[in-house]
Parts: C-alpha cells; structure tokens; sequence
C-alpha cells in the first residue's frame, strides 16, 4: 500500500506542472485581456469566465491532493452531487447577472490567486519528483560507473579524490565506487518514504492555497441539508 502510495505521491507531483502551466496561463491572460476591457463591458465576461475556469481548476486540483492524501475524493456520488448544485447554481443567473455573480465571489479571487501561486509551486514539485530518484539511482550505479570508465575509457574514477583518499587511505578506488553506491542503494530503497513526505507537503500546500471545501451529503435528496468539511 505505501509503495502504492509513493507511486501515486509521485505521478501527482510530475503532473501538475502541466495543470499548474494551464492554470497560470489562463490567470495571466484573462486577467490582461479582460481587465482593460472592463470599461467597455466586454471585458466582464472575460474576467468572470477566468476566474471560473481558474475556480474548477483548483477545485479539481484539491480533490486530486484528496484523493492521495486520505482517499476522501473515492466516492463518485459526493462529487456528482456537488457538481450538481453548483450547475444548478450556474443555470439560476444568466446573461449578465451570472457575470456579477461570477465576480462578486470571494471564491473565484482565491481561485485567481491560486493560478499565480499555483506554478513555482509544481515546479518545484516536479523538480524535486524528477531529481531524487534520478539522483540516487545515479549514485548507486556508481560501480557501474567505474567499470565503465576503466574498462572502456581507461580512465581511473576516483583516483585523484583527495577527500577519499584523505578519509579512506588503505582503499583503491574500485571500493570507493562500491562504498558510494551502497549509499546510493539506501537512499534509493530511502526515495519512496521521501516521494510519499513531498506528497504530503503537496497536498498541505493545496489545502492551504485553495481553502476549505464543503461537501455536500448525498443521503440528503437535494443536498440542502447535507453540509459537512470533506478536509480537516
């Protein structure tokens, strides 16, 4: 289950960087198109359907961080039923009422500020999903590495370390190559409880940014009365 875990830790962090690239991208250039044009009102519907795309595009990101983090977003009926009182929501004001509606919606500015938050965030989720494994898996293939540079390129790894052969003097360096990728072998046997650690931070880092979501308790017919916290 925890290899599991770290599998899917690992694939929602290298994922959101195409997520966080489309969220920032429409912030951005909703936001610049629509904002100068606001005066001549055609900027409204611009704006509102920035900040209700970036709105579905956070929510979408929080249930994705809870569908890892406690397994909360499993249930398929919870999220239909919210998608639907939030279509309901949707279909009660048309034309420009659902425009002021839209930018009168403290939400959907939490939603604009994730889209520009969002980006060095899943960058450096993505960067550090990317470099970890990399990393240690380099270093324990580092005797791999020495017999590959002696044997094909006649070059002698780790002859002239002075800090090994400062630390390790009775040594050639062929056990340097195997004592580094022993360490190597840890950390990589270590990479899984590290992705799962960063997966966590993740998703902290989405509830933080994005607040706070009701759910909607589908035993209730209209879901009305059926509010409770899907994230503590």
């Amino acid at each position: 289950m925890k290899k599991r875990k770290a599998r899917a830790a690992w694939t929602m962090m290298v994922t959101s960087l195409p997520r966080g690239i489309a969220v920032f991208v429409i912030a951005i250039v909703g936001v610049c198109v629509g904002l100068p044009l606001a005066p001549f009102i055609i900027g409204l519907p611009i704006l509102a359907a920035t900040l209700k795309a970036c709105e579905r595009l956070m929510s979408g990101e929080r249930k994705l961080a809870a569908t890892w983090d406690r397994g909360e977003a499993h249930d398929p009926e919870h999220w239909e039923a919210q998608a639907a009182q939030s279509n309901d929501s949707e279909r009660a004001a048309t034309g420009w009422r659902s425009w002021i509606a839209t930018l009168g919606r403290v939400q959907n500015y939490r939603g604009l500020l994730f889209g520009v938050a969002q980006l060095p965030a899943t960058i450096s989720a993505f960067t550090l999903a990317i470099v970890i494994p990399a990393t240690f898996a380099g270093i324990a293939l580092t005797p791999l590495a020495y017999l590959v540079s002696d044997r094909v390129f006649s070059f002698e790894l780790f002859g002239d370390d002075w800090l090994l052969n400062r630390v390790f003097t009775n040594l050639t360096p062929e056990n340097y190559s195997y004592i580094i990728g022993g360490i190597g072998l840890v950390l990589l046997l270590l990479t899984p409880y590290l992705i799962r650690r960063l997966g966590r931070m993740y998703a902290a880092w989405i509830r933080w940014i994005a607040g706070e979501e009701k759910a909607i308790d589908v035993s209730e017919p209209h879901g009305s009365a059926g509010l409770a916290e899907s994230y503590q």
